[in-house]
């Protein structure tokens, strides 16, 4: 089982959920990608009784115009501030003026402080490693890694093993006490924030649930090459957009995500849609992407990703690698990796400028400095013969199969022996590229002249 497989296995999700909890926490964002998740594997928080479906639907829509799940979202966080600061009497008030049953907000909310607890008991927050090299400049890095092994916590070790059975069934959420939830939700506040890039890691949970209209104003939609007639169910506050000023008639054509899809009496219809940008499609959908060249990508065998600059086709491949290789290099860093927290350092701060540039901000200033400080590949040309003997070191106490896996996301070959793929992966690392033969020798030969 691959390094990415072993933290998979240990959260108490399916597979894709738990690639979009590691993404979330990727961006920073984890606490909101629980509740995301949470609303996505339960049932509407607006009630569902025919006799005020209408005034449900209403409300939900005032919450959000353009996503079902992210509408629900806004109802859980802004029901756990009214709980936590107006207390439980205010929240079901609250909940019943806006048409939301108490009572699933209630489990939802506990279901998503004990999902953050799993999440924290599995290793991917608060790694003291990456938190560490994050505060040091270019030149400390080398330090850091010719440094004496750190010893690790054995309290976090201790709750890092005992979380290794931990499962989280729609039944489990409200095994958290009463008293436990309180305190969860008054150490924990937190709004709804950057919701595009929660968008992104949304679309990470359903890669493979696209629809596409070609026209904004138009009801038909296609799901691929299988569905060319569907349509929105009447519950989802994107049904009604070519009635109302949305802005969506100026869009031209239009990408939704949905939750599911529905076939009754031959009709197909999907529910829990999103509505999407070009990039949240370019970035982040696609269960299987085919690249014959640079300058093309296709997802799924039915989008094809074309961009008006070549160069922009180009950052798109890369970025989407990027976001791949990061997932990797945090379930390896959970080891206490020194060369994957480097890794899982430089990946946060990319996916932060990313972010801030697709979010409309100006790019955080200590992200950038740290990128263009960071020497090509971990150490850098600069490195020493002392370096590589440490970095050898490093590696020969990984398994092969984690070596082979740093190889194949750095584009290598991964055949042969373990002494072997050690020697490959340290030409990769020191040099940021594979290279043999006399192109070896000569790096060699200028590192023992430093």
């Amino acid at each position: 089982m691959t390094p990415l497989g072993h933290v998979l296995s240990r959260l108490p999700l399916q597979p894709l959920l738990g690639r979009a909890m590691m993404l979330g926490t990727l961006v920073g964002v984890p606490h909101m990608t629980a509740a995301l998740i949470t609303v996505v594997s339960s049932d509407n928080l607006f009630n569902c009784s025919k006799e005020v479906r209408i005034e449900a639907d209403r409300s939900r829509r005032d919450f959000c115009n353009w996503s079902d799940v992210i509408a629900s979202v806004r109802a859980l966080v802004e029901f756990e501030n009214i709980v936590r600061e107006r207390g439980e009497e205010a929240a079901r008030a609250w909940c019943e003026h806006f048409f939301i049953v108490y009572e699933r907000c209630v489990f939802l909310s506990k279901a998503k402080c004990q999902l953050m607890r799993d999440v924290q008991r599995s290793g991917l927050l608060g790694s003291a490693d990456v938190e560490d090299i994050e505060d040091m400049t270019p030149d400390e890095w080398r330090k850091f890694h010719c440094s004496e092994e750190r010893q690790e916590d054995q309290a976090t070790t201790r709750t890092y093993q005992e979380s290794a059975g931990a499962i989280f069934e729609s039944c489990d959420g409200a095994a958290l006490g009463r008293v436990d939830w309180f305190q969860e939700l008054h150490t924990s506040s937190y709004d709804v924030e950057e919701e595009r890039l929660l968008v992104g890691v949304l679309c990470s949970m359903f890669p493979s649930n696209l629809a596409y209209c070609e026209h904004a104003s138009g009801r038909i939609h296609a799901t691929g090459a299988v569905h060319k007639d569907v349509q929105m169910s009447m519950r989802s506050v994107n049904q009604n957009i070519v009635n109302r000023d949305s802005g969506f008639s100026s869009l031209g054509s239009t990408w939704w995500l949905y939750r599911d899809l529905h076939i009754l009496n031959s009709h197909v219809s999907i529910s829990g849609t999103t509505f999407l940008s070009p990039w949240h499609v370019a970035l982040f959908t696609g269960a299987r992407a085919r690249s014959r060249n640079v300058s093309h990508l296709e997802l799924d065998g039915w989008i094809e990703v074309r961009c008006s600059d070549p160069e922009a086709q180009v950052l798109v491949c890369n970025l989407r690698q990027e976001v791949k290789q990061a997932l990797v290099w945090l379930s390896v860093a959970n080891s206490h990796d020194k060369i994957a927290c480097a890794a899982v350092a430089r990946s946060k701060a990319l996916l932060t400028v990313i972010g801030n540039v697709m979010l409309g901000q100006d790019p955080d200033e200590r992200s950038v400095a740290f990128l263009k400080g960071m020497p090509k590949g971990f150490f850098g040309p600069q490195a020493s013969e002392e370096d590589r003997g440490e970095l050898e070191r490093v590696l020969r106490e990984k398994r092969k199969i984690d070596i082979q896996v740093l190889l194949r996301e750095m584009g290598a070959k991964v055949s042969g022996n373990k002494e072997a793929l050690v020697q490959r992966c340290a030409d990769c690392l020191m040099d940021g590229e594979e290279q043999t033969g006399k192109a070896v020798m000569d790096f060699r030969q200028s590192l023992r002249s430093l």
